[in-house]
């Protein structure tokens, strides 16, 4: 969660410097794979930084929302 958010804040930083720019494939990637980690569904394809930041905030709540659930927030090997 910790690295969930550190990738949101420069998701942020992205955005405010340009919300319409596409994101980087290796920022996609990265947000994905931290939502496979924690067990929820990913960002998918964004295209620009203002979408990809929404979704980085929603991969949050659903992990939240899992982690209160008292379901796996960690997706076994």
């Amino acid at each position: 969660m910790a690295e969930l958010r550190g990738l949101g804040g420069l998701i942020l930083e992205q955005a405010l410097l340009d919300a319409t720019a596409s994101p980087l494939s290796s920022l996609l990637e990265w947000a994905n794979r931290l939502a496979v980690e924690l067990n929820v569904d990913g960002v998918g394809e964004p295209s620009d930084y203002r979408e990809m930041l929404r979704a980085i905030v929603e991969v949050n709540k659903r992990a939240e929302r899992a982690a209160e659930l008292g379901l796996p927030t960690v997706r076994a090997a």
